[in-house]
């Protein structure tokens, strides 16, 4: 079956190749006799047909080297069979929607995390087409955490469960007439999330936060807070607190946050975390119930540094409006790979990205077409990847540390997706907590750019 499908797609494509030729050259040259148009029931020749028979078993030995067409292999449960498939149903059916707009609010969720599912089944296939690795590793890792480390493309499980429950969702509310049944899963409850615009010229101003735990930091906390909300830009200061209430209250600084947090005229407001159902975890900054009033919402820790007016709302702020999809940042950082492979494609994803954006300003669009993703091979290759935060690399970042950070709000949506509890439950028990890391790559893989 698998030939016969290939043989189908091969000739049904050179078919109609054939015919676009055809087409093509009889609309291009008045001087000469208009050429029939081929039949439906044209074939191609003898020999035509025996290339493509070679071609489609060629492509069948690469599609089983790929490990698509076995199951024999030791990597991540396979998505759902008919998860493929009903992508490629949404896409052909993009303009016949259905006239429910909760379900249109849906089918954008899916588009949005169909781009990552897409990217990742492809990385996957590069990855089982690579010689597995035989031998030592490379260099040894020291095991810093007893965590269990997150499976490899992982995210093709998680991403395709969650569509599947879209799916079912989506048949009950057609199934209703679009009166849409609710669900026995709360997670199905979550607000649906949508991509931000690639730009954002109208927005002026912009939400700071700031996210504290502990009083010994108040002092410089509460400069920063004064510094951020006597500038022009600034519409409001959050800031996410952590602990209970109380340790303000016994606090004179705390107090003075708690005043600020009463008085209607003060930019500045609490979020009081526990008080909202949440624990103590550095990814509270980023919950969609802080509701920033801006889209722009820029991030400050606790600790500073507190970059000036010049550098955040002149500069950073400008920088975001044109480029309202991907994180912009004052203190990137880089990702050090140690194969040759890796490098080689880091090096040509890095010099893609710069034609790309010299492309679009000099179309005038101000719209780049993104970088190539590098797929990490770790189960077939012991591919290594090391955190590099020796340096502030001005080209080639990989992510960005929150101070000094600008994204989008509708990023916090996705952020706390249900489909990413995996990944937000791995990074409350590692004790590193790398949120930095996870929201610079969640933001990447959504918008496809780099910060």
């Amino acid at each position: 079956p698998q030939l016969d499908h290939a043989l189908h797609l091969i000739y049904s494509s050179t078919h109609c190749q054939a015919m676009r030729r055809a087409e093509s050259v009889a609309s291009s040259s008045s001087s000469r006799p208009a050429a029939a148009a081929p039949s439906s029931s044209s074939r191609l020749s003898g020999p035509a047909r025996a290339i493509c028979m070679v071609i489609a078993f060629l492509l069948c030995i690469t599609l089983w080297k790929l490990g698509s067409l076995t199951t024999g292999h030791s990597y991540p449960p396979d998505y759902p069979t008919d998860i493929i498939g009903w992508l490629r149903l949404l896409g052909k059916n993009d303009k016949q929607q259905d006239t429910s707009r909760d379900v249109d609010d849906i089918e954008s969720e899916v588009h949005a995390f169909k781009a990552v599912l897409s990217r990742a089944v492809t990385n996957r296939m590069i990855c089982n087409s690579l010689p597995k690795r035989s031998g030592p590793p490379d260099k040894e890792v020291p095991r810093i955490t007893n965590v269990t480390m997150l499976a490899e493309f992982g995210i093709i499980n998680a991403l395709s469960e969650w569509i599947g429950k879209v799916k079912e969702e989506r048949h009950e509310v057609s199934g209703a007439g679009g009166a849409g049944n609710a669900t026995n899963d709360d997670n199905t409850k979550y607000p649906v999330c949508h991509l931000p615009p690639p730009t954002s010229c109208e927005t002026t101003t912009y939400t700071a936060v700031f996210m504290s735990h502990a009083t010994d930091r108040l002092k410089k906390l509460v400069g920063g807070i004064k510094d951020i909300c006597s500038r022009s830009a600034t519409e409001e200061v959050i800031v996410v607190w952590n602990s209970p209430r109380s340790l303000l209250e016994s606090d004179k600084l705390g107090r003075e946050l708690l005043e600020w947090d009463t008085d209607p005229s003060h930019k500045m407001r609490m979020f009081f975390s526990l008080e909202n159902g949440l624990e103590n975890n550095l990814l509270n900054r980023y919950h969609p119930l802080i509701s920033p009033k801006s889209e722009a919402v820029m991030y400050f820790d606790d600790d500073g540094p507190f970059f000036d007016e010049r550098a955040m709302s002149h500069v950073g702020l400008e920088l975001w409006r044109r480029n309202a999809d991907v994180q912009n940042a004052a203190f990137p950082r880089n990702l050090r790979v140690l194969s040759d492979r890796m490098k080689k494609l880091q090096k040509h994803g890095m010099e893609a990205n710069i034609q790309s954006v010299l492309a679009a300003g000099a179309k005038g669009d101000g719209e780049d077409t993104g970088v190539p993703f590098t797929p990490t091979c770790r189960d077939r290759t012991g591919d290594i990847i090391e955190y590099n935060y020796f340096v502030f690399p001005q080209f080639g970042a990989n992510m960005a540390l929150p101070s000094g950070s600008i994204i989008h709000r509708n990023y916090l949506c996705f952020i706390w997706h249900p489909a990413l509890e995996e990944l937000r439950r791995y990074i409350r028990e590692h004790h590193t907590h790398p949120d930095d890391q996870t929201v610079s790559a969640i933001i990447s893989q959504l918008s496809g750019k780099p910060p």
